[in-house]
């Protein structure tokens, strides 16, 4: 499987989506494809089998999918229609009831799904095959020389870098009455919370992969507690009747239980529901983060996203391979612990509205008396803090960050210094607080780590999903992938005219029948029209060249003429303006300071001798001096 391929997708995340059952037994049941009972290091030597027995269950769904053959297809086809036939029986099979064998098939019903868009997209693939005459050769290898002009621009890549060449639009300010400007306001607000695609990007089939994987599991394991959960609330339910028949037992305990089993199994639902909900818009984020950062790193912007040169390529390698089950791992994790605490806070609640309820609310009276002159005296300050800084601190109501009454700034700094020392403290709780809810929040995220800046290394998850990135963006980066399909074009096409130029054309007399050879070397004409060819192909791209140093000046210190010039400045002695810009250096100035540094290096080489180069000579003449010295010897 090629997983940085853009094509072919939605089937290739299928065929991981099929395995969803697989990984939800692997992680959460620990079934082992050969349960032997014997030692701990045994089961777990057994468990690594495992992993590869599973692994090569479905091989050959996604061999199918990589050879692109008449021949792999069919094949895949038969062992896609064999796994969903199998998986079809295993649901039917159970003597259950009806609601047994819905839940069953409720549970299963990603799988099954993705088998069966498999069972139809394989076929269709195949037919798909069999009218581009790929019967026994491999997609890549058919596909590997015959792109077209055209079907380089109308690729995703070419259209990224068509859309490089294109001048950006600059937007308009609004301008108008408030009303305009707050309807203006509002737009922008709700763009920037929309997904919008972009033209000329497509996510690779391993990012959609993992994502579908991670989002079925955790669907599996929400349906199982949603409906495990309340079925055991409900036996606890009707436990009162059990009471009651105690003699020793109230009337009241009966009614307790239920109502704590009422509220207890709202709270476990609405705990699971939320964390699923917060599992679906982190899987969201992840594939638009994604998007932001690849894009980034194709900018040369490494802002979220360290350069590679941070750590080693192999390291960058080992994480990339890391990537995928890291983040299903972590997303089962982020999802079991965000409904925990989910719930815990719903229980919570609960008792907090029960106790309300009940006429329990000395306590609350007690609190808030005690809470409140703190919460107001609190807020008095900050917003004296806010005003003064803004028009007695700062000049100009806050436009420049210079003092303007520097007494009174020290003197209001100094009697606040022994109040902050107490919100220091409500502020280093809030600190842990915050930290621990955006850690339990966003475990499941490895594209932004937990951690702080300098310590992110540290971070398994992110290290892992910075190896990913850097190995997509060296493989997968728009402008070299073009310019790569672009020299093999050039090439075939060359190689193409080379062999009509060089096959001898036969022509057939009808008076006798006989076959003449006709001069197979290339006549004048063909001659001059290839010269006048290759020409135009060299004027071109020097125009090329000159429109794009245009636009982009920045460009030229990356010339090699740029370069060389440089650095026969400096071997000269010749001084190079300082400058934060290179670009900025005039090179037409520059190169006749160099011509005539040259030039005064040779008067000092004919004044000195040949035999005794003067030190300042540049290292070409030096060589040349040393050439001819030895050819006089000789």
């Amino acid at each position: 499987m090629d997983t940085l391929t853009r094509s072919s997708r939605i089937s290739f995340a299928c065929a991981f989506g099929a395995t969803t059952f697989l990984v939800y037994q692997i992680v959460l049941e620990g079934a082992l494809a050969i349960d032997v009972q014997g030692s701990r290091a045994a089961r777990s030597f057994l468990a690594i089998v495992s992993v590869f027995i599973y692994g090569m269950v479905f091989c050959p769904v996604f061999t199918c999918l990589a050879m692109g053959s008449v021949f792999g297809y069919g094949l895949g086809a038969l062992y896609v229609w064999m796994l969903t036939g199998v998986q079809i029986y295993k649901l039917t099979e159970c003597q259950s009831s009806a609601k047994g064998r819905a839940f069953l098939v409720l549970r299963s019903l990603p799988s099954l799904l993705c088998l069966v868009y498999l069972s139809v997209s394989i076929p269709a693939r195949l037919l798909q095959s069999y009218r581009k005459g790929w019967i026994l050769q491999w997609k890549y290898e058919a596909d590997r020389f015959t792109d077209s002009l055209d079907v380089i621009r109308n690729h995703s890549t070419g259209q990224y870098v068509s859309k490089l060449f294109r001048k950006p639009k600059v937007k308009k300010s609004v301008e108008g009455s408030k009303l305009i400007t707050v309807k203006a306001f509002l737009i922008r607000l709700v763009y920037r919370f929309l997904y919008h695609s972009k033209k000329g990007f497509r996510y690779p089939s391993r990012i959609l992969s993992v994502m579908l994987v991670g989002t079925m599991v955790i669907y599996t394991i929400a349906f199982e507690v949603l409906v495990i959960a309340p079925a055991l609330l409900d036996f606890c339910r009707h436990q009162p009747a059990v009471i009651r028949a105690d003699p020793n037992a109230t009337d009241t305990s009966g009614d307790f239980v239920c109502n704590i089993s009422n509220v207890l199994r709202t709270c476990v639902i609405t705990g699971v529901v939320l964390a699923t909900l917060v599992s679906l818009l982190n899987v969201l984020h992840m594939l638009s983060s994604y998007r932001r950062n690849i894009l980034a790193l194709y900018r040369g912007d490494h802002s979220h996203i360290p350069p590679a040169s941070v750590d080693s390529n192999v390291s960058h390698c080992i994480n990339s391979i890391k990537f995928g089950g890291f983040q299903v791992g972590y997303m089962v994790w982020g999802f079991v612990i965000q409904s925990v605490i989910l719930t815990l806070i719903c229980v919570i609640l609960a008792i907090f509205v029960l106790l309300i309820a009940a006429d329990v609310t000395a306590w609350v009276i007690a609190i808030l008396e005690y809470i409140w002159p703190i919460v107001v005296i609190f807020i008095v300050i900050l917003v004296v803090q806010k005003l003064l800084a803004k028009f007695v601190f700062l000049q100009d109501s806050g436009a420049y960050l210079a003092l303007d009454n520097r007494s009174i700034f020290f003197n209001f700094t100094y009697f606040m210094f022994f109040y902050n020392i107490f919100l220091g403290v409500a502020s280093c709780l809030l600190r842990i607080l915050k930290a621990i809810a955006i850690g339990i929040f966003f475990l499941s995220r490895l594209d932004n780590s937990t951690l702080s800046r300098r310590f992110e290394f540290f971070d398994p998850g992110f290290t892992a999903y910075v190896g990913y990135m850097q190995m997509e963006y060296a493989h997968s980066h728009p402008v070299v992938i073009v310019f790569t399909r672009l020299v093999l074009h050039m090439w075939k096409e060359a190689r193409k005219r080379q062999n009509e130029d060089s096959i001898p054309a036969f022509t057939v007399n009808d008076s006798d029948c006989e076959q003449k050879v006709v001069d197979a070397e290339t006549p004048p004409d063909n001659q001059q029209e290839d010269s006048f060819s290759r020409r135009r192909m060299k004027a071109r791209s020097n125009w090329h060249v000159s429109y794009t140093l245009l636009h982009n000046p920045d460009l030229r210190v990356l010339r090699k003429g740029f370069v060389q010039l440089l650095r026969q400045a400096r071997e000269l002695g010749v001084r190079v303006p300082i400058s934060d810009n290179q670009a900025n250096i005039d090179t037409h100035t520059l190169a006749e300071q160099i011509q005539r540094a040259k030039e005064d290096s040779r008067v000092k080489l004919r004044k000195g001798g040949e035999d005794e180069p003067d030190v300042t000579a540049s290292q070409s003449d030096r060589t040349l001096v040393n050439r001819k010295n030895e050819y006089s010897k000789v």
